[in-house]
């Protein structure tokens, strides 16, 4: 897969350098995006996520409530919180509004089942913390199966439109493949430039 302008990991506490190397990274042109990454089940978010970290298929240990990654993405560092999506700890969802450029949302395309628990949990989010300016992208994860569901079809049974927002997107995209992987962070990125990298607060700006 197509790893952007950056191929690296970094992780802060990993950065031995100079005072002065220091300063230089204070005053450069990287921004930084902080997304959150959600669903309901066992969706594949967590094993996409490892794909952006290392380019290749892996098969992650499953989330158990917070593991936080940071990748490079076109000049960005984006700081990704992956949240566990058993309904057990979806009232914790919450505390990780604030702060967030970019809403992320899994669907597993090959479960058509999971869609009506699925679309209550992210209205149900969006509503309750009062997300209106943050764009929110969807993706459809496992699209190299056959029969999956086409981004269309989840747009619509999710009921995308009646959310309210500003900028929404969904994209088919496969771990194992890359397809629509390099779509869905182009778009990520430029939705959050294009939204004056504005952050939710706890009033839902």
């Amino acid at each position: 897969m197509a790893s952007g302008e950056g191929d690296g990991v970094t992780y802060e506490w990993q950065i031995k350098d100079s005072l002065g190397a220091k300063v230089g990274r204070i005053f450069s042109s990287k921004k930084r995006i902080k997304a959150v990454l959600m669903g309901v089940g066992a969706d594949g978010r967590t094993t996409l996520l490892q794909r952006l970290l290392t380019h290749t298929m892996t098969e992650p240990e499953r989330t158990k409530s917070l593991t936080t990654e940071t990748f490079t993405w076109k000049k960005h560092d984006v700081i990704c919180d992956d949240l566990a999506g058993k309904e057990s700890v979806r009232s914790l969802w919450s505390h990780h509004v604030i702060g967030t450029h970019v809403f992320v949302w899994t669907v597993d395309g090959s479960k058509k089942d999971l869609l009506e628990e699925s679309r209550k949990a992210l209205h149900g989010l969006i509503k309750e913390n009062s997300i209106v300016q943050q764009p929110l992208l969807v993706l459809v994860t496992k699209s190299d199966l056959d029969g999956v569901m086409t981004a269309e079809e989840v747009a619509k049974e999710l009921k995308l439109k009646n959310l309210g927002l500003k900028n929404v997107h969904c994209q088919n995209v496969s771990s194992r493949t890359g397809q629509g992987v390099k779509e869905a962070l182009d778009w990520m990125v430029e939705a959050v430039k294009g939204n004056g990298y504005v952050c939710a607060s706890e009033k839902g700006l």
